[in-house]
């Protein structure tokens, strides 16, 4: 299969977690295989924040430089409600080679990625999706679907997007970074424990009004949480949870998409949008400028019960997910490839214990179980002005900034008055 060579791991997914899992692998020497059922880098323009743990990682696989070009950096997060600012945290706080956390569009990291993989020999098989697999024998049995036109028909032929051919794939392992609805993970039979109801949100991005860098902001009232980050070329990106009534019942599932003009999302309506952000962020003075685009997301934060066995193992959100407003999910998820990709390469190449593998799962389901199935403790007292406010939406606020680890623990206890430990 892929031609003459033999994969050790099979990564499912090209995402930013899988593609840094790849690339992890390929700098260990170890032949890795990458399939994604999409066609190629989606041209959509999310946009992602970075935290300063994995500005880390990426440099060391060799990616950063290219990301600081097309980046903001965003040195503080102002957290308050509707009207002003209650307190500030600044990253430079944080004991990392990155005092920031940086905004970048997500086609840069995986272009990024993909460009660097290829530089290794590696190519990512595009439109090939993973069909089925089995893990008998202690190792990687599967079947990999190519994706193409094919005709159907019979008196009028026409050509529809479908499985054009089907292949045999061995590995030793196999990596499932294939996203919320993990085939890998469904197929493992590993069931997932919702940690929260499901919530919606407006993406939102803006231009043309005076969008200064360096600062974002969590902005909380009585039930919505809500962000803002600055972006390159005096825009903004702006994240709104709506109301379960304002998504009509039959989008009321976790998925992104896009805001169109046939996009029945009554929220998404400009004028709508532009009534939302007047209202919950009245600090900003009113001017947002013209949307540039919009997009429609619906997500119930979970986390598998487990990682992974044997010969298969997951990362990124083939394993968990959290709220769009502190991208502690993806960035978690990129520590993850490095943890699990650092590991395979000891057991394939060094021949070490797979023991490895098995703790690396129960690091992660650790992980996960205190940062979405544990409430952290309670409130302290709170160092910042503002102090009741914080101690009342403290274990709000921990989903909403950009930090995870021992990052997230620091800035918790000096700004929102979490007792040192409380996330452990």
């Amino acid at each position: 299969m892929f031609g003459k060579s033999k994969a050790e791991v099979l990564v499912v997914g090209a995402g930013p977690v899988g593609l840094l899992t790849a690339l992890y692998l390929a700098e260990r020497g170890v032949a890795v295989h990458v399939i994604d059922e999409k066609t190629g880098i989606s041209d959509m323009p999310r946009t992602m924040v970075l935290h300063s743990r994995s500005l880390e990682l990426l440099d060391d696989a060799g990616v950063l430089t290219s990301l600081l070009a097309r980046g903001t950096r965003m040195e503080s997060l102002v957290v308050g409600d509707r009207q002003q600012e209650l307190a500030t945290l600044h990253f430079s706080e944080l004991d990392t080679q990155f005092p920031y956390v940086l905004v970048v569009p997500q086609t840069a990291l995986e272009t990024a990625l993909e460009q660097h993989l290829a530089e290794l020999k590696v190519h990512v098989h595009w439109n090939h999706r993973l069909g089925s697999f089995d893990l008998r024998h202690g190792r990687v049995s599967a079947i990999i679907q190519r994706l193409g036109h094919v005709s159907t028909g019979y008196a009028v032929a026409t050509m529809e997007w479908g499985v054009e051919k089907e292949l045999h794939a061995e590995a030793s392992y196999l990596v499932g970074a294939d996203g919320f609805n993990s085939l890998v993970r469904r197929q493992l039979d590993i069931e997932v424990t919702q940690a929260g109801p499901a919530a919606y949100y407006a993406i939102v991005e803006c231009k043309g009004a005076t969008y200064s860098g360096g600062r974002g902001r969590v902005f909380l009232d009585e039930s919505m949480a809500n962000a803002y980050w600055p972006l390159a070329e005096g825009r903004g990106r702006w994240c709104l949870q709506l109301s379960e009534d304002a998504i009509p019942r039959d989008e009321r599932e976790p998925d992104i998409r896009l805001a169109s003009a046939e996009a029945d999302i009554p929220a998404l309506e400009d004028g709508n949008v532009m009534a939302i952000l007047g209202d919950r962020a009245r600090w900003h003075g009113g001017d947002f400028g013209k949307i540039a685009w919009s997009a429609a997301l619906s997500f119930a934060p979970f986390v598998a019960t487990r990682f992974g066995e044997g010969a298969a193992w997951l990362v990124g959100d083939a394993a968990h997910g959290t709220s769009p407003l502190g991208g502690q999910s993806l960035n978690v998820g990129l520590g993850e490839a490095h943890a699990l990709a650092s590991r395979l390469g000891r057991v394939v190449k060094a021949h070490e214990s797979a023991q490895l593998l098995e703790e690396y799962g129960e690091a992660c389901t650790a992980e996960w179980k205190r940062m979405l199935l544990a409430p952290g403790g309670r409130p302290g007292a709170g160092s910042s002005a503002g102090g009741g406010w914080l101690r009342a939406n403290g274990a709000r606020l921990l989903g909403c900034i950009p930090a995870s680890g021992r990052d997230l623990e620091v800035l918790a206890e000096r700004h929102l008055g979490m007792p040192a430990g409380a996330l452990a």
